[in-house]
């Protein structure tokens, strides 16, 4: 970890996608910020910005202590405050800028929520906080848009997909090489904005006492103006996989400006085996069918597959989106060579539908309905395979 000004933290987090930003400013201790590398399968991107209410050089792995603590100058945030009734925060490490989208008004970043009080202070009057205010608001929500993530929100006993388990008491779940007890999957934000002037305040505080740090991890380059598609979610729950949990498929866009804008993310897979897969696409959603040892197929035909039937022609790498659930995190990575905007997690849809040949083009206006295919396996060993849920997007 190193520490930076205000405006190097800022600047390590913004991307392209037309954002301009002014009036930095930041409030705490100056060892409770820093920009990161080497995050790859630890917070699942390589780089980034990190706020923490502690050190930020005591985030390094091993995990050696379930109560790790640093101070960051005792002031807590009054935004902050709202999110624990009853609480007042303290050692708060606080961001904010001002920014502009030149044409588009959405705004998108990927970030890691974790924390030492994991998992002993669930549900208890300990709860370290986070939130990520845009003009006031709080965005860092999960997938739903409602529940906001914190502690007792997301953690073994609830919404156990969006959550690591690195609690050292329990040595057998113990194996991300970070300090904190637990964390969660890589989440993104995805707000509207206003046009001309917005601001943004990222913060995280400690509640209840000042033992015990908690952190945010936001992806370098990831906080970019994005198009806001129309996603839904569909054929949901899908079948549960050999590790009895379904496979969570969700979308959101990625502001590149290129390709559909459209980035897919997968959690909740298989870690107890290493399992392939790949994206498929229809424009018909209106099936459902389970089909013997292979999950619940939502696509109507024709449905293409993202893979190398199709990608395998050199001129069309970014129709391959072969890759493997982590058998840590059990999220979806891709394979290299594969294109995605998301440190390596996730496809990032491109303009070109995965028909044969290549040229079929997504154009504006049109429902396309996705899924994940992947390898799955019988009570008996045997190899099967399964889906994902379905994710239904109108592209705008």
């Amino acid at each position: 970890m190193s520490t930076q000004t205000p405006t190097d933290l800022v600047n390590a987090i913004v991307g392209g996608g037309g954002v301009g930003v002014s009036n930095v400013t930041f409030a705490g201790d100056v060892v409770c910020a820093g920009t990161f590398t080497g995050g790859t399968g630890i917070v699942g991107f390589e780089s980034g910005l990190m706020l923490s209410t502690g050190n930020v050089n005591d985030a390094f792995g091993p995990n050696i202590s379930g109560s790790t603590t640093g101070f960051c100058g005792g002031a807590g945030d009054p935004d902050l405050d709202l999110l624990v009734p009853g609480f007042t925060t303290q050692d708060a490490s606080v961001l904010e800028f001002d920014f502009e989208c030149s044409s588009i008004q959405f705004i998108t970043f990927n970030y890691v929520f974790a924390s030492e009080e994991y998992n002993e202070y669930v549900n208890s009057a300990y709860n370290d906080v986070f939130g990520f205010f845009v003009n006031g608001v709080n965005a860092a929500l999960l997938p739903d848009g409602i529940t906001a993530v914190t502690i007792d929100t997301v953690n073994n006993g609830l919404n156990p997909g969006f959550y690591i388990d690195n609690d050292c008491a329990t040595p057998a779940v113990c194996g991300v090489d970070i300090e904190y007890d637990g964390l969660t999957v890589v989440l993104t934000v995805s707000a509207a904005v206003n046009p001309g002037i917005n601001h943004i305040k990222l913060a995280v505080g400690d509640a209840g006492d000042t033992a015990y740090d908690s952190a945010v991890f936001i992806q370098s380059n990831s906080f970019v103006c994005a198009v806001s598609n129309d996603i839904t979610i569909g054929c949901d729950p899908a079948l549960n996989h050999i590790d009895g949990m379904s496979v969570d498929l969700s979308g959101s866009s990625f502001g590149s400006g290129i390709g559909s804008d459209l980035h897919l993310s997968a959690s909740n897979g298989p870690t107890s085996f290493s399992s392939m897969g790949f994206f498929v696409a229809s424009m018909d959603g209106s099936q459902n069918i389970t089909v013997p040892n292979s999950g619940i197929l939502c696509l109507g035909a024709p449905w293409g597959r993202y893979n190398t039937l199709i990608a395998g022609n050199q001129s069309y790498p970014q129709l391959n989106s072969l890759g493997t659930f982590n058998q840590v995190t059990g999220e979806f990575e891709n394979m290299s060579g594969t294109a995605t905007s998301a440190g390596g997690l996730g496809f990032d849809i491109p303009t070109e539908a995965p028909f044969a040949p290549p040229g079929m083009l997504i154009n504006s206006g049109e429902t396309w309905f996705f899924q994940l295919w992947y390898r799955d396996m019988t009570v008996g060993g045997g190899m099967s395979s399964n889906f994902s849920n379905m994710v239904e997007v109108t592209f705008p």
